[in-house]
């Protein structure tokens, strides 16, 4: 995802000024410089920097027939601070699978109780979670 937003839209806005004035070196050392500093070091970037503590997720896999007004109850009966949910398909299975990344703040326990009410609901096919010291517990 490198390049998107204004810092990609100005640098290659100077590239193509660049080019178009005849500058074709100085745009060819800008774009490679460009590429080196979006694409090569956010992979560094996520390696060194991002916290080693990742935030709790429940990954709740679907069984075709639940729905996620349910899930979205049970998080909002939990009363647990901010929530996001990511659908995704996996790329392994097949299946359709829920991911809920919850704020660094809920502790293991407010997990657990979130984590036994979501295995308590029709439609969900097995759900497990991992908490912020990133141990993965085992699914139903």
């Amino acid at each position: 995802d490198y390049g998107r937003g204004p810092v990609g839209l100005w640098a290659v806005s100077a590239i193509g000024l660049a080019a178009g004035s005849g500058l074709f070196i100085a745009a060819s050392l800008a774009t490679a410089l460009i590429w080196v500093i979006l694409a090569l070091l956010k992979p560094i970037e996520r390696r060194f920097i991002q916290p080693r503590n990742p935030a709790p997720r429940i990954t709740a896999r679907l069984a075709g027939t639940a729905t996620l007004g349910s899930v979205q109850e049970a998080l909002l009966q939990h009363q647990l601070s901010s929530f996001k949910l990511l659908m995704r398909r996996d790329a392994n299975s097949g299946e359709d699978a829920l991911d809920i990344v919850l704020d660094r703040s809920v502790r293991k326990e407010q997990l657990a109780e979130l984590t036994d009410s979501l295995r308590k609901l029709d439609g969900l096919r097995s759900v497990s979670y991992r908490g912020s010291d990133a141990t993965l517990h085992p699914t139903d």
